[in-house]
């Protein structure tokens, strides 16, 4: 799929940016290719044998390489991972300041305290914030599969799926959803737990009732496998892109184990994030900025000054893909984010020689006066 070509494109200065009067990369009615998120819903399947919960169990075990246990409901999965640890009444769980409402419900069902902790720059919780009383557990919860995580803490991967092509579950308990169903009560949760000791004692509390519908769980490992390597190269294509024709940084954390949704940009220094994210959506670039996609979490905001965090998230924009994007929507992801780089002057922030010769090729071409690129960084 790789054009090999992303260095050399789009050079020489751009028309208007859309924001600003011009005309976008795409139109604004353009039906693009179904992201990851649209395709973990498991669709209706065909009648089959019946299967049981130890058969697909196993095979979900193979597939990964790790032992794997399944349950009914992401809630349910939390419930009893935190009950297996001694985690309940009175016990701190700590999680990240944008943890989404549906963990910190997780944690107060059981009598717990959800202790908010600050983001760091890789976006993952920081225990350093707890105010000096450590959790029991620390959940870390990237967002769609993108964010960074300790390695004692354990992670929330629920908006999405293993990632067949990668090892899976190194953190000591790793919760994926299965999307199963649109109902949360039979969705199906997978949880990947290293530790042995909290292993057996999930074991001993995982009912017949916990279980989730061993047909659909079969099916949907079965089409998981299909799309998860095409999804992959998706991936792999549109960072080659930012990087080589944008040259603005990305997001080095992420999940392991978890086929992420997107790619995440970290929009440079010295622009206003904002207006960053606004020029790339302009564009009709599909993209997520994080503090819209995943908020602060209000009670986080009234235990801490989240300033630092807060800047950390306005940082960050989300580039969702799909494995069915084709070479034109991949081409067009990227241009967006060229676009909004090159007019806000921070287009190869991470090649600052080559930000500097691109510049003075831009004056020597349109005049000293020019409206295109000029960087707004140092670049000697």
């Amino acid at each position: 799929m790789t054009t090999n070509r992303w260095a050399t494109r789009w050079i020489g200065g751009f028309c208007a940016v859309a924001a600003l009067g011009g005309l976008p990369v795409r139109a604004a009615g353009y039906r693009a290719s179904p992201t990851l998120a649209d395709h973990l819903a498991l669709p209706v399947i065909q009648e089959s044998c019946a299967a049981d919960h130890e058969t697909a169990e196993m095979a979900w075990s193979q597939t990964l390489g790790v032992p794997v246990l399944l349950v009914r409901s992401v809630l349910r999965a939390r419930e009893l991972a935190l009950q297996a640890a001694g985690v309940g009444r009175d016990s701190l769980v700590g999680m990240p300041a944008n943890a989404n409402r549906s963990l910190a419900d997780s944690v107060k069902r059981i009598g717990a305290t959800a202790c908010f902790l600050q983001l760091d720059a890789t976006l993952a919780p920081d225990p350093l914030t707890s105010g000096g009383v450590p959790p029991s557990v620390i959940w870390a919860q990237p967002t769609g599969g993108v964010g960074g995580a300790a390695a004692a803490h354990w992670l929330d991967c629920s908006d999405t799926v293993p990632d067949m092509c990668t090892d899976v579950g190194h953190a000591p308990l790793t919760l994926y959803g299965l999307h199963l169903t649109a109902d949360p009560d039979t969705a199906g949760a997978l949880l990947v737990v290293r530790d042995a000791a909290l292993a057996a004692a999930l074991r001993a509390q995982h009912t017949p009732g916990d279980r989730p519908d061993a047909r659909r769980t079969l099916a949907q490992l079965q089409r998981l496998g299909e799309f998860a390597t095409r999804h992959r190269t998706v991936l792999t294509e549109v960072c080659a892109g930012v990087v080589a024709a944008a040259g603005v940084p990305l997001l080095s954390a992420a999940a392991p184990g978890a086929l992420a949704h997107a790619v995440a940009l970290r929009i440079p220094q010295g622009v206003d994030a904002a207006t960053f994210a606004a020029y790339v959506a302009a564009e009709h670039t599909p993209a997520h900025w994080l503090p819209w996609l995943r908020p602060l979490h209000y009670a986080a905001l009234r235990q801490h000054d989240c300033r630092t965090t807060s800047a950390h998230m306005a940082a960050t924009l989300l580039l969702p893909v799909g494995p069915t994007m084709t070479a034109e929507e991949i081409a067009h992801t990227v241009l967006g984010v060229v676009k909004a780089a090159d007019y806000l002057g921070v287009r190869w922030w991470t090649d600052p020689a080559r930000a500097a010769d691109y510049a003075a090729w831009m004056t020597t071409l349109y005049g000293p006066g020019h409206d295109a690129f000029r960087p707004a960084f140092a670049t000697d």
